[in-house]
């Protein structure tokens, strides 16, 4: 959103000027809030993008990880330890994951 100020001289100068006309005269102030348009904008889509579904993800579990997952099992949890594929069969398969994209100015 900053990106999108920054690139667009035009909308700077009529905030610019808002800002100035406000500050000396509050009663003569613009009547157009063109900042508060964009995050309104904004807000608008990371709300739309929030509410779209999740989307389900398969978990790949390579050998590093199996590993370690069994050495904090047996460290934390069951000092008798677990198979390997005992392991597996516990670990979830997928992972839901939000589809909505939050992106905060840079």
């Amino acid at each position: 959103m900053l990106s999108e100020i920054e690139q667009n001289k035009e909308l700077k100068s009529q905030a610019l000027t808002e800002a100035l006309n406000t500050i000396a005269d509050p009663s003569k102030g613009g009547s157009e809030d063109f900042i508060g348009k964009l995050y309104s904008k904004q807000f608008k889509k990371l709300a739309a993008d929030a509410s779209r579904p999740d989307k389900e993800t398969k978990i790949e579990y390579d050998d590093d990880l199996v590993s370690e997952i069994m050495a904090l099992r047996k460290r934390l949890i069951d000092p008798s330890g677990i198979s390997k594929v005992a392991l597996l069969e516990e670990l979830p398969k997928t992972i839901s994951l939000p589809s909505g994209k939050c992106e905060f100015p840079k």
